[in-house]
């Protein structure tokens, strides 16, 4: 380990001092943390910075261009590097909690079960086919209301 300058080694202690040690390995951030319940580290006199990152870079080396760190043992305000993976954004959201909570839903949110023949997937997404139509009806039927009022052309394929 290369030799620490002494506002290097300030920043260290001023670290250390804001952390504890839990009974399931974590080293948790005992100072500010976000209401997500990251942990915030003041860097300099105005900037402060995300903790997991900050000890990631004073313990490891610099975050990998493109990636973002996960928390293996998903404690948020962990700041242990061990605890800590450089991974995509994408992965990252996919073990996160929010990552499986659209795909458990078993019903759209009018109550339609997501079945095989009532499901469809467009752009990545699950859609109800019966919520569809339902659009699709109302879209028709305001459609030529207004078409009434104004007198505006309707094309055939979009008439009610």
């Amino acid at each position: 380990m290369k030799r620490m300058t002494f506002m290097e080694q300030n920043a260290y202690e001023r670290f250390m001092a804001k952390t504890r040690l839990t009974d399931e390995g974590c080293l948790e951030w005992t100072a500010y943390r976000t209401p997500d319940g990251y942990g915030r580290f003041q860097v300099g006199r105005r900037s402060s910075r995300l903790a997991h990152r900050v000890a990631w870079e004073m313990f490891v080396g610099p975050i990998p261009r493109g990636l973002t760190l996960d928390h293996l043992c998903r404690n948020r305000a962990c700041v242990n590097p061990g605890h800590l993976e450089p991974v995509t954004l994408s992965e990252n959201h996919r073990r996160g909690k929010l990552g499986n909570f659209n795909r458990e839903k078993t019903h759209c949110r009018h109550g339609h079960e997501y079945s095989p023949e009532n499901t469809y997937v467009h752009g990545g997404r699950r859609h109800c086919r019966i919520c569809n139509r339902e659009r699709q009806v109302l879209y028709r039927w305001r459609l030529n209301i207004r078409s009434q009022r104004t007198g505006a052309y309707i094309p055939p394929r979009l008439r009610a």
